[in-house]
């Protein structure tokens, strides 16, 4: 049986983050897309970082919930940060440019968004794509 663990932690720095590990398929997503609904919808931070670290299989489920997570949050004023990609899935997400949907990082610090900041970062020597209009 497929299973996802969704943890919740809340940074010093006043985001949010979700730890998510094991896998996330169509077995799974729908738990893990009400959670991200419901945490968008309740917690007073402007941005939620999903660790994607402890992931061991992700589908296009995921890239589906990611996406619509990243849509519900910018109708609410908050933005999704994904971090620690590994593997297939950051292959994944490099090849369909899944940075223009989402912001993609190695780690995540705060940055302002309004000044020319990186919607994929790396931390040495990987692309860095501007996305000015953010």
């Amino acid at each position: 049986m497929d299973s996802v663990s969704f943890e919740i932690h809340h940074r010093h720095d006043g985001a949010a983050e979700v730890r998510l590990s094991g896998e996330l398929d169509l077995c799974t997503g729908p738990d893990v897309a009400a959670r991200l609904r419901r945490l968008l919808e309740t917690a007073p931070v402007e941005t939620v970082v999903i660790d994607l670290g402890g992931l061991s299989y992700c589908d296009a489920t995921g890239l589906n919930i990611f996406a619509n997570a990243q849509r519900d949050a910018e109708l609410l004023g908050k933005r999704i940060v994904l971090i620690r990609a590994r593997g297939v899935l950051r292959r994944v997400f490099e090849s369909v440019q899944f940075g223009e949907v989402v912001t993609v990082a190695d780690e995540w610090t705060p940055f302002d968004y309004t000044e020319g900041s990186s919607r994929y970062q790396e931390e040495r020597g990987g692309p860095d794509v501007s996305d000015g209009d953010r």
